[in-house]
């Protein structure tokens, strides 16, 4: 049976947050109790979002500082697989998350509006809504760089394919990287990673995965003949009537419809797992399993969580 290192929210920075050999030196001492639990060294990482802590809006050169961020990201990363699992990058998994959507980008490509458009409501979380609110300031803003704006994600696809390079064949069937396609035979397993970053930016950060990406997904699992099928995305599918920042669990409905067996997540900063059925008319179902933050500020982590 394969066994999964799962591990979210990472949110380096050069802030006062856990350095990168603290992390490490607290992993491989947890998996010194996993043996004596007789749990197997892990065959493959999962890195489930949020890399990096990312920068506030008003921050002064920000490109050079989540370029920083990301290094250490990279650090970290490499250092886990020499850890775990020889080296062997191809072994590790990586989508984004909220944090690693570039903010300050975002913003560039908007101007504010004279007034919010008549009758949009809703349709300002849509993924395609060009016309987004700051409740900060109390004003809309429009999209009006389109170039600008989809560079706010060009980062960590850069970080991503440079984690990736060289490896062969690497585990990137997209360029952009919002789909992570990986098969492992020695394993029984194979990964789709699906960014579910789909229309998030400085102002909006509901959770959500292109539905084309879905699609692909699924063309690709219609192929495979692995017993075992698990999807990786970042965003948590639960929250607060007063939350919009999470995705809608109907997704996963549709990842179960596919044949994902497990869906591994993050985002919400505590451990989780919950069975998610349907009826297919035969009763299908699939363990959704939420990982606890790595990193993340203290005062982001839910009262009584461990990291």
């Amino acid at each position: 049976m394969p066994t999964i290192l799962h591990i979210s929210d990472l949110h380096r920075t050069s802030g006062p947050r856990p350095s990168n050999d603290e992390l490490i030196a607290a992993l491989v001492s947890d998996a010194k109790r996993w043996a004596e639990e007789g749990i197997a060294s892990p065959d493959l990482i999962v890195v489930s979002g949020d890399l990096v802590q990312g920068v506030q809006l008003d921050t002064s050169d920000a490109d050079s500082a989540v370029e920083g961020q990301y290094h250490e990201a990279g650090d970290f990363l490499r250092s886990l697989a020499q850890e775990f699992v020889d080296s062997d990058r191809s072994k590790v998994i990586v989508v984004p998350g909220n944090h690693d959507v570039h903010w300050v980008r975002s913003l560039s490509a908007m101007k504010p509006l004279g007034e919010c458009p008549a009758k949009i409501g809703q349709k300002l979380l849509e993924a395609s809504s060009r016309v987004h609110w700051n409740w900060k300031d109390q004003r809309a803003y429009g999209i009006v760089d389109d170039n600008i704006y989809v560079s706010r994600l060009e980062l960590f696809r850069k970080f991503q394919r440079d984690f990736y390079k060289g490896l062969d064949p690497s585990p990137l069937p997209q360029v952009n990287g919002d789909l992570v396609f990986a098969e492992y035979p020695d394993l029984g397993l194979v990964v789709a990673g699906f960014a579910s970053w789909h229309g998030n930016d400085c102002f909006c950060h509901v959770g959500e995965i292109d539905p084309s990406m879905l699609g692909k997904s699924q063309k690709m699992l219609e192929n495979s003949e692995m017993p075992i099928a698990v999807a990786v995305w970042h965003h948590s599918i639960v929250g607060g009537p007063r939350e919009c920042d999470y995705m809608d669990k109907r997704v996963v409905h549709r990842l179960v419809d596919f044949g994902f067996h497990i869906g591994l997540h993050g985002h919400q900063h505590y451990a989780a797992a919950t069975p998610f059925e349907l009826r297919l008319p035969n009763l299908t179902s699939m363990a959704v399993v939420g990982a606890g933050s790595l990193a993340a500020g203290d005062h982001a982590l839910p009262m009584g969580e461990r990291r």
